[in-house]
């Protein structure tokens, strides 16, 4: 199946056995960067391809094909908040509730995606739940969340939920490879991102990617090549929560090399590098603490102090010379 991403085809081998009995309303569910929205773009142009078969084999050249690839189909809906951030608003809802009691203009079916379904408020969901409950004939609603737990219990209930994994596999390490043959370290950089292919392949693409600048910056902090503050001035207009959730993975990796010898990160002789001297024991108060630190985010406190204390521990960290670190 063209389009379907190597660690989706269970997903898609499921909704192929059912395809003449498929529910109305489908919940696509896992963390962000799986490639979900792309599963129901496909799986939403299947359902009107005009020459697709029974095994739900799209043909991709049909007048129906076309016009969803270029956006124009007329019985194609994607609902998505209005604003980068915002949620999708109940005024969006009720427009989208109300267009789904006209016959559709191409065929009989009619297909909307939902993304991210999440960001709906209460009034936008609750506006929802009667299509869920009685659709209109031919209405297939595909839903897409990256957080299923904010996803209200009346919307999960009508909906067959379809939940996809991060994925370590060798067909996904080769998807990587094909699409990054000039670099290397395709299997390293998909442990790194934790399973989440794309998010690998964007670092794979990129240059040094914000988590490596990170750990270089606590190198040269750590080497005393470099003032703390110019360090802290380079992240200001950063998100202190990314910086907080780099800090977190570089510290985890440095603990696992202590402990085993070999890390899962990208450049594994600069995480050699940050744990030489560093009293374990003390690493594992520091990992605390910036757990603690992340927790305090959502407060009022100021943010760019929170990331300068971040950087003085780290350099307390590395002046104790084997003594326990207390943050």
């Amino acid at each position: 199946m063209m389009g379907i991403y190597p660690w989706q085809q269970a997903q898609w081998q499921a909704l192929q056995a059912q395809w003449q009995r498929l529910p109305h309303g489908i919940l696509l569910h896992g963390p962000k960067d799986l490639g979900k929205y792309e599963f129901a773009r496909i799986l939403a142009q299947t359902l009107l391809c005009t020459d697709s078969n029974e095994l739900a084999q799209l043909c991709g050249h049909c007048k129906s094909c076309h016009l969803l690839t270029a956006n124009t189909h007329p019985d194609f809906i994607c609902l998505e908040p209005e604003e980068e951030g915002k949620g999708i608003k109940v005024d969006q809802v009720r427009e989208l509730v109300d267009s789904l009691n006209l016959t559709g203009q191409m065929s009989a079916k009619r297909v909307i995606v939902i993304s991210p379904t999440e960001s709906m408020n209460s009034a936008a969901a609750n506006a929802l739940l009667k299509t869920l409950e009685e659709p209109a004939p031919g209405v297939h609603l595909i839903l897409v969340c990256h957080q299923l737990q904010r996803i209200v219990a009346t919307i999960r209930s009508r909906c067959q939920l379809i939940r996809f994994y991060p994925s370590l596999d060798a067909s996904t390490v080769a998807w990587l490879a094909e699409r990054c043959p000039l670099r290397s370290g395709h299997e390293q950089a998909l442990h790194h991102a934790n399973g989440i292919p794309l998010l690998a392949l964007s670092k794979l693409n990129g240059e040094q990617n914000d988590g490596q600048l990170l750990a270089n910056n606590l190198l040269l902090l750590k080497s005393e090549q470099h003032q703390l503050f110019d360090i802290a001035k380079q992240w200001k207009d950063s998100s202190h929560a990314s910086v907080l959730t780099h800090c977190l993975q570089i510290t985890s990796q440095i603990i696992r090399y202590r402990m085993v010898g070999t890390c899962n990160y990208p450049e594994q002789q600069l995480i050699q590098q940050l744990s030489q001297g560093i009293n374990l024991s003390s690493l594992f108060n520091y990992y605390r603490y910036l757990l603690n630190q992340a927790h305090r985010l959502s407060s009022s406190l100021n943010q760019q102090m929170l990331l300068e204390q971040l950087l003085v521990h780290w350099c307390e960290l590395n002046r104790c010379k084997g003594e326990i670190y207390a943050c």
